[in-house]
């Protein structure tokens, strides 16, 4: 029956939010409340946050109480999607490290940078528990996992846990260890941990003697297995036909010999380093904060010199009288292409930017007072919406398809009226293969793994069997000479 319902194009609901529910959405609402602990996966620009509220609605009409956790930059806007579509719901939040008395509400919103610091003040407080962005929780060891996980120990079991992205697994199977934990459905669906990765992440002992969870296998019955039980998702294609197609395309750059000379300098110093230091299996010791680091700076000379190239592209959209959002990783990049877009009017949301600020942004964006918006992936590449502007540009890699997809969707989603284009900037070299080039391979890799656990059939980004440092750098070990 949940399996069915997790597949079901509408559903009959009690009730209904002041802008009212599309009938996809109904049925996601109807699939939470059947199952009381749900992973609601629905990819991004669905409406999640509007299914979200109304499981807050149905608490409050059973007089209880729903405590949301976002990041920090989706507190507001929560705030402000829970006023404009449930009016009836008192909203109040709490911020800072030092709990205090808590205002009154019937939905509390709390980041997750600091819901560690107030787990021991919400404990035992809440009928409903909603996770936003709940990819970020994938990490047992962090501290917002643990509040989360504290608190929603606290939920009575007729309460509801919902865990709410599009993108659950942004790389494997066992990153849903996590979440499976929190609803509390890992031990009694799965077995247990041990059963869990065997079974579905190709458990195996490395012969360095590391085991290693980073596989996948099994997918297809992963799949069945967990909309059977506690996951509803639904894809753009599969319940919104009057949605513009979005449309990716890789546009392949040259470096000039200058910029691409300054990179492969910087290539070849990284690897000799990291065989001097490592030796042949350098590519086992990838999670250390040194071999990262290094490897980010790379990056980071490949995306300045991808500058120049990027401004013009975007320059060849601006003239159509197009709008842009540009998305990279690194600020050094993100500050050059603003210094090199200027004239255009640019607005841009990155690390140290307010939620005020955010939001201000995105409104100006909209009522195209800019013509560009440069967002960096962790800071603006999810909750905010772009939809004014039909072309993304990613002007950097990024590190997993999830953070690519979630990128796009700023302008693909609910609200747009036009097709969307994502133009994938990669510099290429005929001689040797870049950074990006071997990126965009193995991105490709983890989507069709990542797929295939999510929707039950593997598709590519038209992207683990290890950490995606890793790969790259095993990949580039093996062409060094």
């Amino acid at each position: 029956e949940l399996l069915e319902l997790s597949q079901a194009q509408d559903a009959i609901l009690s009730f209904d939010l002041e802008l009212p529910l599309l009938p996809f959405q109904r049925a996601g609402v109807k699939y939470a409340l059947e199952t009381r602990r749900v992973l609601l996966a629905d990819s991004m620009g669905l409406g999640k946050t509007c299914q979200g509220i109304a499981l807050a609605l149905d608490t409050k009409l059973r007089n209880g109480k729903t405590l949301v956790v976002v990041p920090p930059h989706l507190r507001l806007q929560w705030i402000k999607e829970c006023r404009r579509f449930a009016p009836k719901l008192m909203v109040a939040t709490v911020t800072g490290r030092k709990p205090y008395a808590l205002p009154k509400h019937d939905v509390l919103v709390v980041g997750d940078s600091v819901i560690n610091s107030w787990a021991t003040k919400l404990e035992g407080k809440f009928d409903t528990l909603i996770v936003d962005e709940a990819h970020s929780v994938k990490n047992e060891k962090a501290g917002r996992t643990k509040g989360v996980r504290y608190i929603a120990n606290s939920i009575p079991s007729d309460g509801i846990i919902a865990l709410m992205s599009g993108t659950m697994t942004p790389n494997r199977p066992s990153e849903l260890l996590s979440p499976l934990k929190i609803i509390g459905r890992l031990n009694n669906v799965f077995g247990s941990r041990k059963e869990f990765l065997v079974k579905y992440c190709d458990y195996q002992i490395l012969p360095s003697g590391f085991p290693n969870r980073n596989g996948a296998s099994n997918t297809t019955e992963l799949n069945t297995l967990l909309r059977g039980t506690c996951m509803v998702r639904r894809r753009k294609e599969d319940v919104l036909k009057d949605l513009p197609l979005k449309r990716r395309a890789q546009i392949d750059v040259e470096l000039q010999e200058a910029e691409m000379s300054v990179y492969r300098t910087a290539e070849r110093d990284f690897l000799k380093w990291v065989l001097e230091t490592y030796g042949k299996d350098a590519h086992e010791r990838a999670g250390k904060a040194e071999v990262i680091t290094r490897m980010n700076k790379l990056r980071e000379i490949l995306g300045i010199a991808k500058v120049r190239t990027v401004v013009e592209h975007i320059n060849s959209l601006l003239s159509e009288g197009e709008q842009v959002v540009v998305f990279g990783y690194h600020r050094k990049v993100l500050n050059a292409l603003r210094d090199g877009l200027q004239e255009h009017g640019v607005v841009m949301v990155a690390g140290g930017s307010t939620p005020e600020a955010k939001q201000r942004y995105v409104e100006m964006f909209n009522n195209k007072q800019a013509k560009v918006f440069i967002g960096q992936y962790e800071s603006a590449g999810s909750g905010l919406n772009l939809t004014s502007a039909s072309h993304v540009v990613l002007a950097e890699m990024p590190y997993s398809p999830s953070t690519g997809q979630q990128a796009e969707d700023r302008c693909h989603r609910i609200g747009q009226v036009n097709p969307v284009v994502a133009w994938w900037i990669t510099a290429v070299d005929t001689d040797n293969h870049t950074i990006d080039m071997r990126l965009w391979d193995l991105l490709n890799m983890k989507a069709e793994v990542t797929s295939a656990i999510m929707d039950g059939w593997a598709e590519n980004l038209n992207a683990d069997a290890g950490t995606m440092t890793a790969q790259l750098l095993k990949d580039m070990l093996n062409d060094y000479k």
